[in-house]
């Protein structure tokens, strides 16, 4: 039976698109076989199109809560994907913030309905993987030419896969930030 991981690379505000990707894979997460994406805008639907794609894990591009933000705006899981490599943007700016509390609001209701739901950061998983950007790992990977944004949805959802083969580094947190692992693998049917 094939897994489903969803993806979602979300905007600051609802008045902005929102990635959402669907990616299937193989028994196991050996390989991706299909992926498949959207554009939404409203929590409503971001919701209403999760739960009917019925996800094994959730990842998302945002920060998904706000404790223990010290005064350079980073938390501890921050500091750790720092540590990994991961560049990342201080939540003490107005659009950070921003985005912060919808992914918080966003992950908890869907934490609500029994998904396992991770934060990521897909440029820096990207990077970590050895690609310049999420366009290019998808483009390579899986052979499609996407906007950023989607591109970025997409990355979100191998991570989860990745997460579900144990190749990634979790920083913890509630919920967690996962990373891949620089030996991770990604393959295509």
């Amino acid at each position: 039976m094939k897994q489903l991981y969803v993806g979602i690379d979300l905007a600051a505000s609802p008045k902005k698109y929102t990635f959402l990707s669907s990616i299937s894979a193989s028994p196991l997460g050996k390989s991706i076989l299909n992926i498949e994406f959207s554009r939404l805008k409203e929590d409503e639907e971001l919701i209403e199109k999760t739960t009917s794609i019925s996800p094994r894990i959730i990842v998302i591009d945002a920060p998904l809560s706000l404790v223990n933000v010290d005064e350079k705006g980073f938390r501890p899981l921050d500091r750790c994907a720092l540590r990994l490599g991961a560049r990342l943007l201080p939540l003490n700016t107005p659009g950070m913030m921003q985005l912060a509390m919808r992914g918080t609001i966003l992950a908890k209701r869907l934490a609500m309905r029994g998904f396992l739901v991770l934060e990521t950061h897909p440029s820096s998983a990207a990077r970590i993987l050895g690609y310049r950007s999420t366009v290019e790992l998808v483009k390579y990977i899986a052979g499609i030419e996407l906007s950023r944004g989607a591109a970025d949805a997409v990355v979100a959802g191998m991570v989860g896969l990745l997460f579900d083969k144990g190749e990634v580094v979790t920083c913890e947190g509630d919920p967690p930030l996962v990373l891949p692992l620089r030996e991770a693998r990604i393959d295509v049917s």
